[in-house]
C-alpha cells in the first residue's frame, strides 16, 4: 500500500520509565508530550503537512487513539488494537479521522475496557469501527493487520457516500435511514466492501 501510494513507512519506538507507566504518565498518552515529539519529528523531516495512517498495539494502541484526537488534522486513519486502558475522550472538535478500536475476544484484562472506550467514542460521534477479534488473546494478529490495511485504503479513498453501518451484536447491516438507535451498538465501516471481511473477523 505504501509503495503504491508513494508513502513512507515509519516505526516509532517510544519508552517511559516504569514509575511513569505505573502512574499513567507514560508515552501512551499523546497529550503528555509524546504526541508533540511525533509532530516535531515530522516537522524536522520536512513533512509538516504529512497525514498519517497509524497502527498501534497494546501501549501503542493507547498512543494512536490519543494522538488521533489530539492532532486529528495530522491523521488520515488509525487502528488501536488491544490497549489496557484509554484516555477519556472529549467531544470531537471539527472533523475526525476514521479509526478502529479492536481487541482479542480472549484478551480478558482488556476486552471490556476496549469495548467501553469504543462505546464512549461512538456516543460522542466519532467514526469508529469495533472489532472483537475472534479467537485472539493479547498478541499481534496478521488477520487484524491485513484488515487494518484494507481499512486504511478505504479511508484514504474517502468514499463517504459508500459508508456502511452494522449491528455489533448481530453483524447485520443497518440502513443509514434506520430510526434512532444507540450509536454504541452500531459500528461504522468506511465502505461496504469491507463488510464481509469485518464479519469474518468480528465475534459478537
Amino acid at each position: 500500500m505504501a509503495r503504491r501510494r508513494g508513502a513512507a513507512l515509519v516505526a516509532a519506538h517510544l519508552t517511559s520509565p516504569d514509575d511513569a507507566l505505573r502512574s499513567g504518565r507514560g508515552y501512551f498518552d499523546a497529550s503528555l508530550g509524546s504526541g508533540a515529539l511525533l509532530v516535531e519529528a515530522l516537522n524536522r523531516a520536512a513533512l509538516p503537512r504529512a497525514r498519517l495512517v497509524l497502527f498501534g498495539f497494546s501501549g501503542g494502541a493507547h498512543f494512536v487513539d490519543s494522538f488521533s484526537r489530539l492532532c486529528p488534522e495530522r491523521v488520515a486513519a488509525w487502528c488501536a488494537y488491544s490497549a489496557g486502558w484509554w484516555s477519556l475522550p472529549a467531544a470531537p472538535r471539527g472533523s475526525t479521522p476514521p479509526g478502529i478500536i479492536a481487541c482479542g475476544e480472549r484478551d480478558e484484562s482488556r476486552i471490556q475496557a476496549s469495548l467501553r472506550h469504543y462505546q464512549r467514542l461512538r456516543r460522542l460521534g466519532y467514526p469508529v469501527l469495533w472489532v472483537r477479534l475472534a479467537g485472539a488473546s493479547h498478541q499481534l494478529s496478521g488477520r487484524m493487520e491485513a484488515f487494518a490495511r484494507d481499512f486504511f485504503e478505504a479511508a484514504l479513498d474517502d468514499r463517504a457516500a459508500d459508508a456502511a453501518f452494522a449491528d455489533i451484536s448481530t453483524r447485520r447491516l443497518v440502513p443509514a435511514s434506520a430510526g434512532p438507535m444507540d450509536p454504541a451498538l452500531i459500528t461504522q465501516l468506511p465502505c461496504k466492501r469491507l463488510y464481509s471481511a469485518w464479519c469474518a473477523l468480528h465475534s459478537p
